[in-house]
């Protein structure tokens, strides 16, 4: 299963616009944007990051519940599947 995470843009190239760094779960990725050209990007940004694109733009507060729900998600599977009683 693939799922996107949140990123927030770190650098824009200027030699290929439709390329950025992003910080995915605290590690810098080269992320396309292509996608949200319309919508305009820019540093400090979140984005949705899906497959090395980014394919939305995300406020704050979306991009930090998305990091809750992704680490109870990350602890959850740690814990294994639950007995049945």
């Amino acid at each position: 299963m693939c799922i996107g995470a949140p990123g927030q843009i770190l650098s824009l190239s200027a030699e290929h616009p439709h390329l950025a760094t992003v910080a995915v779960e605290g590690k810098a990725r080269d992320v396309n944007v292509g996608l949200l050209e319309v919508d305009g990007v820019k540093v400090g940004d979140w984005v949705l990051v899906h497959l090395g694109m980014a394919v939305s733009i995300m406020t704050p507060e979306e991009a930090r519940e998305s990091h809750q729900i992704l680490a109870e998600w990350e602890r959850l599977l740690a814990e294994g599947p639950a007995e049945a009683g």
